[in-house]
């Protein structure tokens, strides 16, 4: 039984690596987000890693990304320095990342036993699929968490009393929360999970296995310790680029207080029960209220700790509920963690079957037919990013790998590092009032910019100090790219 769980496992996760598969070349979806989102997002998560790899030099204030990802960034540069600059060889990074930890959970029968509800309700999901292969620190930080629960999970439900090594076991699942804010400091909030986590399960002790009042000290030391280490390698030594980065990042996301509240029903109604998402965040709803059923009915104690970590995870990203900018990739978390604590409820209720009485069958009814919801809405919505694929970004690529006339003189503006994954040009963004925008022709002398015709993306950084893109040029090419036309502005 042991052996065909895993082999089920592991043929469900092989199956989501195909689904991927068609999706390694083309755009993102239309309908991702609010904003440029990952069209954007994946030439500037890297600009500064490929500037290093092509150019062999570093700057950390050409670009806000590097500074806010250095985990990300790290885990990129074998791949883009043996393989190349390529968008296809970062995102097949980013999912084979996920591939190799999902495999890794394996090493537990329960996680066997979940993987397959996991692939249906959570990593087919419209937007986890989508980051699931995008070159973007978002699924790097969710899939250390990830490994962090599953951690916490071995950690906490021992059937024995905890060996010396056992005891010692707190400082892995310290390191992959940590981690998470590693790949991507806005995750940081989620050092608050382990204690926590460790501090409600206090009240519902394993029958035999490690106490967890005992560890909640000595997470709390181990996640300082991994904290002072992120302070003295990353933040010290660039202290003035970070904290002018996290100004910026910060600004413009909350409203005040007081409207709060008014900005948590908004984005419920707007964003969480949306037409796109309705659908899942009801269902998520009913399984969260069927595990509280199932917890309170004092079910096995494996079902207990997971959907304490589940749910807590869920309550946690629930915080950027209050933000006023709330693009799709800031509810990446959200929506791994409510589809993980589904999965939990599912194999549970689905699990009770082996229970023959009439309460049994109902729930198992009911896991059935929530299963069967999530797999038919997720293949829709698979069926649907299939026949919207557009290859835009691939067009562009090759158009200035074909055209480009210097690798060193730069291609500038937010969505140089879009086009300029193949032909290895040196790409600068520029932004008005943050980065690049002072004296922007000849101080960098760029061979090509990339606009908007209003220049929304760069806040308009060349109209305001009376620059005309078009009276420089000497030819320009316009692609459409997701939403937005992109001018290419070739300089004279």
């Amino acid at each position: 039984m042991k052996n065909r769980s895993k082999t089920i496992a592991a043929c469900s996760i092989l199956f989501l690596l195909l689904l991927h598969l068609p999706f390694l070349h083309s755009d993102p979806d239309y309908y991702l987000s609010i904003g440029r989102d990952a069209f954007t997002d994946e030439g500037l998560n890297t600009s500064q890693l490929r500037n290093y790899i092509n150019h062999d030099y570093l700057d950390l204030n050409e670009c806000d990304n590097l500074i806010k990802s250095p985990l990300f960034n790290l885990i990129l540069f074998l791949p883009l320095k043996f393989s190349g600059t390529h968008l296809m060889v970062a995102r097949l990074t980013v999912l084979l990342l996920l591939i190799v930890a999902l495999l890794f959970l394996l090493k537990e029968n329960y996680f066997s036993q979940l993987m397959p509800f996991l692939v249906i309700g959570t990593l087919t999901q419209f937007y986890v699929f989508q980051y699931s292969h995008f070159s973007l620190s978002e699924m790097v930080s969710v899939v250390c968490i990830l490994l962090g629960i599953f951690f916490t999970f071995r950690m906490l439900g021992r059937p024995q009393p905890p060996s010396r090594s056992n005891r010692g076991g707190v400082w892995l699942p310290a390191l992959f929360f940590s981690l998470a804010y590693y790949a991507k400091i806005q995750f940081a909030y989620i050092i608050v999970f382990l204690p926590a986590a460790i501090f409600i399960l206090s009240f519902f002790p394993a029958p035999s296995g490690p106490e967890p009042k005992s560890l909640l000290l000595r997470s709390m030391l181990w996640l300082a310790a991994f904290a002072v280490i992120y302070l003295l390698a990353w933040y010290l030594p660039f202290r003035s680029t970070f904290d002018f980065v996290m100004k910026d990042q910060s600004s413009n996301k909350f409203g005040a207080l007081s409207g709060i509240p008014k900005t948590i029903a908004f984005n419920i109604i707007h964003i969480l029960f949306s037409e796109q998402t309705w659908w899942f965040n009801s269902l998520a709803l009913i399984c969260f209220l069927s595990g509280i059923s199932l917890f309170r009915k004092g079910v096995d104690y494996k079902f207990k700790i997971m959907f304490v970590l589940s749910s807590l995870w869920m309550l946690i990203e629930l915080h950027k509920l209050s933000m006023i900018y709330l693009p799709s990739r800031y509810l990446v978390g959200y929506y791994f963690a409510a589809g993980l604590m589904c999965t939990v409820v599912l194999h549970q209720l689905i699990f009770l079957r082996t229970q023959e009485t009439s309460l049994s069958n109902f729930f198992f009814r009911i896991g059935f037919a929530i299963t069967a919801l999530f797999f038919i809405a997720n293949s829709i919505h698979y069926s649907f990013l299939l026949q919207r694929r557009t290859y835009n970004i691939e067009a562009i690529n090759s158009y200035f790998s074909s055209l480009l006339r210097n690798s060193e003189q730069p291609v500038m503006g937010p969505w140089a590092p879009t086009a300029t994954w193949d032909c290895k040009a040196r790409c600068i963004p520029v932004w008005k009032d943050f980065m690049n925008d002072k004296d922007v022709i000849n101080r960098f002398h760029p061979q090509a910019i990339l606009s908007e015709p209003n220049e929304d993306e760069s806040n308009q950084a060349y109209s305001s100090r009376g620059i005309s893109l078009k009276q420089l040029s000497d030819s320009t090419r316009e692609f459409p790219l997701g939403r937005w036309r992109v001018i290419v502005y070739w300089m004279k």
